[in-house]
């Protein structure tokens, strides 16, 4: 940070459930602050020490520990840290020297993922990793485009890296439509009017994008904002360019050679997706929705033909033109409807007004058309509601008949999904999960299945069949001798109804 005159926005990643190094902050203030700038100790609570003596981790999904819990001990951290007369001292140094100094704690099970979302949300201009938080550097230099530090036992600070610079170009549209080329190449993508992938290139050295041509000027603005808010997600579609010349706007984006998830999900398509593959979309969909609304931004319009797929079914969020931030106003008045019908939520379609929530909603019918394969509009339905069709079958314990035929799968997984599903598409707004708590649970599908497979163990194998390449149990679970789980868990397992 040497030479900087701008004010920075520098956040120390620290693991609360080790002790605080009071010294480590004098360090920071002596050698990397100046007055006007902001300094935030981010204390990440990842696990909690149950009155039995074992650790168990927090976890906002059906599992982990509950809220309770999460508050009493970050209510107990706040006493120790109010109680740290060194603490206290620094705190004084940082007033005198005019560097704004808070705290902020996050709970989350995985504390990599909880800095790099925090940091965003703070809009960091520069992040410290503690000792147990540079385990994951690599992962740091990935996912962040601020500058990045770690602090050795002795307290010294090694620089990472210094902060990335913005790969947005803005170019004019013989720049942007090479036709003079010969290898200019132009190919329909996604099947959408205004969107198509060109390569350009010589042969050794090819790009392939995927240009839009935006005519709306109002479409143009809300997708180039929310482009420009959420860049350097994995899961959203990467703005490559865009174009400053009057006339039709054209917009770059990153290549996705897998087309679109409602392509896949046709019934034209000759190959299924695999559960594995369904699972993966699920988890990276959501990722990406979550991280927008971290970022205040309402997306508008989720649905499967704006998820795109690159190469190994990685998902990317793209279709921002209905997206709009969370403090905008939006007029409800003589309201009309703009988004796809079936996945628009029962209360936006009576007042018009988008929210987080008809987010969720639309992100729980896009689960439901991955488990089962029917869009909501699928003829195959006969006019029934595919919701209410999935709610009827789940009170009758049915899950097997939801699945979308000739692929192998793990009822386990199948029926967490499900359940998932059907709490994002409940009528009420208010009682829907957030997207944070839907990334919980569908991240403990990735992360601790190995694990929660070992601790059902022999109970699991008892109602074992083979289909496909996979086992699975042919009853819902059962947690009847099992190792004790929360109550979140059991009631989770309960029937949904919406």
């Amino acid at each position: 940070m040497e030479g900087q005159t701008q004010s920075q926005r520098v956040v120390l990643a620290h693991d609360a459930s080790r002790g605080m190094r009071v010294n480590s902050l004098r360090v920071i203030l002596d050698k990397l602050l100046k007055a006007g700038d902001m300094f935030t100790l981010l204390s990440i609570v990842y696990q909690i020490q149950h009155p039995m003596g074992y650790m168990m981790r927090v976890d906002s999904s059906m599992f982990g520990v509950n809220q309770r819990a999460i508050d009493d001990e970050v209510a107990k951290k706040k006493k120790e840290y109010e109680k740290n007369i060194d603490l206290v001292q620094v705190l004084k140094l940082y007033e005198m020297q005019k560097v704004d100094f808070k705290i902020e704690w996050v709970a989350g099970s995985i504390p990599k993922n909880v800095v790099v979302e925090a940091s965003k949300k703070f809009n960091a201009t520069w992040v410290i990793l503690d000792r147990r938080m540079k385990r994951d550097k690599k992962y740091f230099l990935q996912k962040l485009s601020c500058g990045i530090s770690t602090m050795k036992r002795n307290d010294d600070i090694i620089k990472l890296r210094g902060p990335k610079q913005s790969t947005t170009t803005r170019l004019s549209y013989d720049e942007m439509l090479p036709v003079d080329n010969k290898n200019f190449v132009r190919e329909e993508a996604q099947n959408d009017e205004d969107l198509f992938s060109i390569e350009f290139g010589s042969s050794c050295s090819k790009l392939n994008v995927m240009v839009k041509v935006q005519t709306d000027t109002k479409k143009y603005k809300s997708e180039m904002q929310a482009l420009e808010e959420t860049r350097g997600n994995e899961n959203v579609i990467m703005l490559l360019g865009s174009c400053l010349q009057e006339g039709p706007r054209m917009v770059v984006f990153e290549y996705a050679c897998n087309g679109s998830l409602d392509q896949h999900l046709s019934q034209q398509n000759t190959r299924a997706l695999t559960w594995p593959e369904r699972i993966k979309i699920a988890i990276g969909a959501c990722r990406g929705l979550y991280h927008l609304h971290v970022n205040n931004i309402i997306h508008g319009d989720m649905r499967p033909k704006n998820i795109l797929l690159t190469h190994d079914f990685q998902p990317l969020i793209a279709g921002f033109g209905l997206a709009s931030m969370k403090n905008e106003s939006q007029n409800s008045s003589n309201h009309y409807i703009i988004g796809t019908l079936g996945y628009l939520a029962p209360e936006y379609k009576e007042r018009g007004k988008a929210t987080t929530k008809t987010d969720v909603y639309a992100f729980g019918t896009i689960l439901l058309q991955l488990i089962t394969g029917l869009s909501p509009t699928d003829t195959r339905l006969q006019g029934q509601s595919l919701i209410k069709w999935v709610n009827s079958l789940v009170k009758e314990g049915k899950f097997v008949e939801l699945i979308d035929p000739g692929i192998a799968y793990d009822i386990n997984e199948v029926v967490i999904v499900v359940l998932l599903a059907l709490k994002c598409v409940r009528k009420d707004p208010h009682i829907r999960l957030s997207m944070e708590k839907v990334m919980f649970t569908l991240d403990y599908i990735k992360d601790e299945k190995a694990s929660y497979k070992g601790k059902v163990g022999d109970e699991v194998n008892k109602n074992v069949e083979t289909i496909g390449q996979s086992q699975h149990t042919k009853l819902v679970f059962s947690y009847g001798g099992m190792t004790p789980v929360p109550k979140q868990a059991k009631h989770f397992y309960q029937s949904t109804s919406i």
